[in-house]
């Protein structure tokens, strides 16, 4: 994170500045990524090379430090050093996980860097074009490793994975809590006449035994191999 200034409003007390999420990005990235320019225009690849003092931010920043104006022509001091001219406001996005809410973000064009992550777009199937890529890389600089190769759609299933397991387990204890509710319901309505024993079947890896020596009067539920650790109730009297 950077911390920023904007030139012309009252200057923030030591410590007590604003941050936004950063990212150094080449030129085409956007268009790569498929993140929209709103207003004002893309980096250009000489400004990608010369680290030029221009900057694109997202529409949340844009939202809330500019609400009533055009952010573009606006220059940000970062980290107290170097101003930067806001030259463009890109669409937000949610860059670590779906569901959190999209950051302030700012993007500051730069071709250099210790590591950097590579993205390709391509028309055919992703994984047909990884020794493409590795070759190009290895064309610059034969000793750059490249790692970590993945499909846009796998980051997003990474990210899903815990959403959808966690909604799994809500829908089996939805369920489980249904299946039971309707005995008891089934149960309470029994007629006068009912015989001694009733076996409920049909209910896959589980089996009731219901005596009932007494007309609405249940006893002896027995449910065997109920899934997660539930069969640990196995007898219940009601």
């Amino acid at each position: 994170d950077f911390f920023f200034e904007i030139e012309g409003r009252p200057k923030h007390e030591p410590g007590k500045g604003v941050t936004a999420q950063t990212r150094i990005v080449a030129a085409e990235y956007f268009t790569t990524m498929g993140i929209p320019i709103l207003r004002g225009r893309d980096f250009t690849p000489q400004e990608a090379r010369d680290g030029a003092a221009v900057i694109l931010i997202n529409q949340a920043l844009a939202r809330k430090y500019f609400p009533d104006q055009d952010p573009i022509g606006h220059r940000l001091l970062l980290n107290g050093v170097r101003a930067h001219e806001i030259v463009g406001v890109v669409g937000d996005i949610r860059h670590f996980a779906l569901e959190f809410e999209p950051y302030d973000e700012m993007y500051i064009p730069s071709v250099r860097g210790p590591q950097a992550n590579l993205v390709v777009r391509t028309s055919v199937e992703p994984a047909g074009v990884v020794r493409s890529v590795r070759e190009e890389v290895w064309a610059v600089d034969k000793d750059l490793p490249l790692s970590s190769v993945r499909t846009m759609d796998e980051i997003i299933d990474r990210s899903l994975g815990g959403g959808r397991f966690m909604m799994y387990l809500l829908g089996l204890f939805s369920t489980i809590a249904v299946t039971l509710s309707a005995i008891g319901t089934a149960s309470m309505a029994l007629p006068e006449n009912a015989s001694d024993e009733i076996v409920v079947s049909g209910v896959t890896d589980a089996t009731y035994l219901c005596n009932t020596p007494k007309p609405r009067e249940l006893s002896g539920l027995i449910i065997d191999d109920l899934p997660l650790g539930l069969a640990g109730a196995r007898r219940t009297t009601l």
